[in-house]
C-alpha cells in the first residue's frame, strides 16, 4: 500500500511528465512498474537540474532513436542517458550527446530460478567457470556481472538483442 502523501507526489509528479512519457508510462499495467517508471523520470528530472546548477524545473525534451533508447536535451544541450528500473530501485545516468552510457541496477531478492542455469545461458563458458569456480557469494557475482553486460550493451545501444554470454 503507498501511503497517501507519497500518491499526492506522483500526481504531482505525473503532471510534469511530457505526452510520450504519460503514454509509455500508461502502458505498463502494474502499479509497481508505473512507478517505477514515474521515479526513473522525476530522477532524471533532478538531474538534469544538476546539470544546469539549477533547483528551478530544467527545460528538458527526451526523445527516442529507432532503437528506443532515450536521448536528453537539457536547455537545448543534447546528453546521452541510461535508465534502470527494478524492485524499488531506479538508476540513472548522463553523458555528453556522443558519448553513449548504460546504467543497470537489480535487486538482490532471493532467485526463484535456478542460478546456475542463468549463468550458464548469460555467461560464455570461461565466465561460467571462473564464476562457479571463485565466487563466495554466487548471487551478488552473478547480479555484478549481469549488471555490467547489461550496462554495456546499452551503452552500445543493442540491450538484450544481442546474445549476453
Amino acid at each position: 500500500m503507498v501511503p497517501a502523501s507519497e500518491q499526492a507526489s506522483e500526481r504531482t509528479w505525473l503532471a510534469r511528465l511530457s505526452a510520450n512519457e504519460i503514454e509509455r508510462w500508461g502502458r505498463y499495467q502494474v502499479p509497481a512498474a508505473q512507478r517505477r517508471y514515474l521515479y526513473c523520470h522525476m530522477l532524471l528530472r533532478y538531474a538534469a537540474g544538476q546539470l544546469k546548477k539549477s533547483n528551478a524545473a530544467p527545460d528538458l525534451s527526451i526523445s527516442h532513436d529507432v532503437m528506443g533508447r532515450p536521448n536528453l536535451h537539457v536547455a537545448a544541450t543534447p546528453y546521452a542517458v541510461s535508465l534502470s528500473r527494478s524492485h524499488g530501485m531506479v538508476a540513472c545516468a548522463i553523458s555528453e550527446f556522443g558519448s553513449r552510457i548504460g546504467v543497470d541496477v537489480e535487486s538482490y531478492p532471493q532467485f526463484g530460478w535456478s542460478l546456475t542455469e542463468m549463468a550458464c545461458t548469460t555467461m560464455s563458458a570461461d565466465e561460467a567457470s571462473d564464476w562457479s569456480s571463485v565466487c563466495n557469494d554466487p548471487q551478488r557475482s552473478f547480479l555484478l556481472n549481469w549488471c555490467a553486460k547489461e550496462a554495456y550493451a546499452k551503452a552500445l545501444g543493442v540491450g538484450l538483442l544481442r546474445d549476453p554470454s
